[in-house]
């Protein structure tokens, strides 16, 4: 009976835990439908939005880049080499710009400039230093993209302002307003030619690398010193020598007192006729 009494009571506690679990899930759920129905939007209205703002990219300008290189480089023949450095240069594309050559000069010299794609610089100063013995190279690289995004947004300002001037004159109705207008729209337009010229130098200078080329030539060799040895034949040589130089410097004595003899002989005269005629006396 006892062992009846206690398996009824454990199944009467089961039962009430069971039924406090229920009624504790039952109102978990309940508050989770009460936050969920404070979440929801009411009926009939639409969520609110926000629009994604999209961050601009930046806008990459191409580099703009002048290189410049100088090299120098000894050879045999400056001539010939100079045909060779300028046929290389035009096989790469490129151009000479410039060339001065010194070949009467005992140690003949060339100086050239030029012009070759800045894709093909390195391979242009490889054959050009391929033509003699290389002395040095030096390299260079300028930046000037900040200079010509600057020249293109002038250029395009002022080509409106040309514009703008032109549209001005065609509306002029008197003759002074029409002078007034040519002169401005002349002073815009030298203004304009100007900022054209500059922005093509830059542009050549970076489509087109120069290179200075100096040529120098082999320095000649300077002559042998003869042994002196102490004879007979190296005597008579110094006698022979000094006697020579001793004879041309007697004939350049007597070259010089030529042009006095005639006035020595006149003066010599008239002292030995004046000593006579005192004798006679």
């Amino acid at each position: 009976m006892r062992r009846i009494a206690v398996v009824i009571a454990l199944l009467v506690l089961l039962a009430g835990c069971g039924g406090g679990g229920e009624s504790a899930g039952s109102g978990a759920m309940s508050k989770a439908a009460g936050a969920d129905a404070k979440a929801a939007p009411p009926a009939g209205t639409s969520e609110q939005v926000k629009p994604v703002v999209d961050k601009a990219k930046p806008v990459t300008v191409p580099r703009s880049l002048i290189r410049t290189a100088q090299l120098q480089v000894r050879v045999d023949d400056v001539k010939k080499a100079a045909a060779e450095a300028e046929q290389t240069v035009e096989a790469a594309g490129g151009e000479r710009s410039d060339e001065q050559l010194d070949l009467q000069a005992s140690h003949p010299t060339a100086s050239l400039q030029l012009l070759v794609p800045p894709a093909r610089l390195g391979t242009s100063l490889s054959r050009l230093s391929a033509l003699g013995e290389e002395l040095s190279r030096r390299l260079g690289t300028d930046d000037v993209t900040d200079e010509v995004v600057d020249l293109d947004s002038r250029l395009a300002t002022q080509r409106t302002s040309v514009a703008r001037v032109r549209a001005l004159l065609d509306q002029a109705g008197n003759l002074n307003d029409v002078v007034r207008i040519e002169a401005e729209l002349s002073r815009r337009e030298a203004d304009l030619e100007s900022l054209q010229q500059r922005v093509r130098a830059i542009s050549g200078q970076v489509a087109m690398s120069e290179i200075t080329l100096s040529l120098t030539s082999q320095a000649p060799k300077p002559k042998p010193k003869l042994a002196t040895t102490i004879g007979f034949t190296s005597g008579l040589n110094g006698g022979w020598h000094a006697f020579t130089a001793a004879a041309r410097v007697a004939a350049a004595a007597v070259g010089a007192l030529l042009p006095f003899l005639p006035v020595l002989a006149v003066v010599i005269g008239g002292a030995l006729w004046w000593r006579r005629r005192v004798a006679a006396a």
